[in-house]
């Protein structure tokens, strides 16, 4: 009777030991099967003029991406002064660009950046439009090796469309937050 009794004993404590190490060293189907990978980039600074409460350009700082690429640079600082971008912006500034607004394509050539936008921007009205410009050019005109902006609407210049003085390469003697008084 003793003899049984530790026979059960041993038999329980064996069985418990042998289903703990199945438990153990089973592989299970619900555990974590993630894959951690972790990716370093180099983060830059860049300047975008935004637009304050009073209707003026002010120079703010951005971080990016590092990219060597000039075009998808200047495309992603673009995007950066679009309505649709999802970047957070300083408290009293506003985006330039409406989301409505699209860069159609961008390429450089001889440090001149060509920027082809949709058709909407000539839905803006001229102050918006001088602002736009001024926004836009004065953020490309900070790429390094950039030394001029050609805006184009539709693959045209955009002193095809409207009736301000542009010049067909914009150059920082452009200026900026100047003052118009327009008739409309």
């Amino acid at each position: 009777m003793l003899n049984n009794r530790l026979m059960k004993k041993m038999f329980i404590t064996s069985s418990i030991v042998t289903i703990l190490l199945l438990v153990y060293f089973m592989p299970s189907s619900l555990g974590n099967n993630f894959k951690t990978s972790v990716e370093y980039v180099d983060l830059i600074n860049n300047i975008v003029y935004l637009v304050d409460d009073d209707g003026l350009l002010v120079e703010t700082s951005v971080s990016m991406v590092d990219d060597n690429n000039i075009e998808s640079k200047i495309k992603s600082l673009i995007n950066h002064l679009s309505d649709a971008s999802n970047e957070i912006i300083p408290n009293g500034l506003n985006h330039v660009l409406r989301d409505d607004i699209s860069l159609i394509d961008v390429f450089v050539d001889e440090n001149i950046a060509f920027l082809n936008f949709s058709k909407e921007i000539l839905e803006l009205k001229d102050k918006e439009l001088i602002r736009l410009i001024e926004a836009v050019s004065y953020t490309v005109l900070n790429v390094s090796s950039i030394n001029g902006v050609g805006i184009y609407v539709d693959n045209k210049l955009i002193n095809t469309y409207v009736d301000i003085d542009i010049p067909d390469i914009i150059t920082k003697d452009f200026g900026i937050n100047k003052m118009y008084h327009f008739n409309k």
